[in-house]
């Protein structure tokens, strides 16, 4: 996010980053790195102000030969009244973006997923899936589990990579596979095994 006092939400980035779902989130306060203001007037409410001048106005605007100081915006040796002109901001072509409000500044979403990006998403699925199966079996929020997965060869290995946030998320003690029980949980297009089972003792956790 670009903003002015963008930093000043660095305490709660965390909760940005869980409530949306997302790697990492920074923070900035130079706009400019990221975005731009895109100018346009509005011919029918400057041209009964300015008549003739308004083509000279529009052909400035175009050429981006405009400035802004505060609230006020020039172009052309005229100064814009409000509702005589829009300012929008503008990010690089082919990104996610929405402006903040009062065109303050801008959230950027970079969507290039990656091999790494799309395992690590299916293993937070995994783990909303696991918390889902805990709840329906009235676990306490503190118990330990076993927990009993099944999946395709390539699915499994994008799971294993994030055994540890899976067991750490979930509080499961040990992880079992096995590729032969029906699958009925989808993660990303994929049909997974997912089941628990509470464990009575605290064993190390066995993979």
């Amino acid at each position: 996010m670009a903003a002015p006092g963008a930093n000043g939400l660095d305490a709660f980035v965390d909760i940005l980053r869980d409530e949306v779902n997302i790697r990492e989130v920074v923070l900035t306060e130079d706009v400019a790195s990221v975005a731009s203001r895109e100018l346009q007037v509005v011919p029918a409410v400057l041209g009964p102000r300015l008549g003739g001048r308004t083509q000279q106005v529009i052909k400035a605007v175009k050429a981006g030969e405009w400035e802004r100081d505060g609230d006020t915006v020039r172009v052309a040796g005229e100064i814009l009244q409000p509702g005589e002109y829009t300012l929008r901001m503008v990010t690089a072509p082919d990104t996610a973006s929405a402006a903040l409000p009062g065109g303050a500044g801008v959230v950027v979403l970079d969507v290039n997923v990656t091999a790494e990006l799309e395992a690590e998403g299916m293993a937070r699925d995994l783990v909303r899936a696991v918390q889902q199966a805990r709840r329906d079996a009235g676990l306490h929020v503190s118990d330990r589990i076993r927990l009993t997965l099944g999946a395709e060869a390539p699915v499994r290995a994008q799971l294993e990579a994030h055994t540890a946030l899976i067991t750490g998320e979930t509080l499961a003690l040990e992880v079992v596979w096995d590729d032969s029980a029906d699958r009925s949980t989808q993660l990303e297009g994929a049909s997974v095994h997912v089941s628990v089972q509470r464990m009575a003792h605290a064993e190390p956790p066995r993979q």
